[in-house]
């Protein structure tokens, strides 16, 4: 008697252990988003380099693709927000690029945190996209993100360049949303839930 009580017993308990582990959330998911629930950025838009990567020609080709008003400035000062309502941030470090910039990498990282610190004065959203898989997440790249996370509003890269967990650690840390993609065209839908 005893044991027809004891199967459904030891089954129920399963189901309820399997089910209370299903309903947690993985470690690797927390703080992602697959695209921003409401627009938090308007246009004009001003998209810029930190780190002189030319993945910034990319992300200036995407927002055209979404209908953007949007201009591309490598090389843009926080002098040059006047125009804009939101800023995208193109993180990856090229030392080459740099070079063609005639500043160095100091020079380059004062600048970025210029525009960080000149969109918090003006209230204008900070968007970070990283284009660069899992080689490219290097100290000088990491450095960048350093810069800017404490004032970034939302951050768009690919899910193989943090596979440190990195990327995430600083969402987590400084607040923002940050949506991770397989693929770079991925990046067109959280790109536009930024915008509509």
């Amino acid at each position: 008697m005893m044991r027809a009580y004891i199967i459904p017993l030891l089954i129920s308990l399963s189901i309820v252990i399997v089910a209370h582990k299903a309903m947690e959330a993985p470690k690797y998911l927390m703080y992602t988003l697959p695209n921003l629930p409401t627009p938090i950025g308007k246009e004009k838009v001003l998209i810029t380099s930190a780190g002189q990567d030319p993945d910034g020609f990319i992300v200036q080709r995407m927002a055209q693709e979404l209908h953007l008003s949007a201009d591309y400035r490598p090389t843009a000062l926080a002098s040059d927000l006047y125009d804009y309502q939101t800023v995208v941030l193109v993180v990856g470090y090229s030392p080459n690029g740099l070079k063609t910039t005639i500043r160095s990498l100091e020079e380059e990282k004062r600048r970025v945190k210029a525009i960080c610190k000149q969109t918090k004065r003006r209230g204008i959203p900070l968007i970070l996209l990283h284009l660069g898989g899992p080689g490219r997440l290097d100290e000088q790249t990491m450095a960048f993100f350093r810069e800017a996370a404490p004032y970034t509003h939302y951050l768009i890269g690919l899910r193989g360049a943090d596979y440190s967990g990195y990327l995430r650690q600083l969402a987590k840390r400084y607040g923002f949303s940050i949506t991770l993609v397989q693929r770079i065209q991925d990046m067109k839908l959280p790109m536009n839930s930024v915008f509509r």
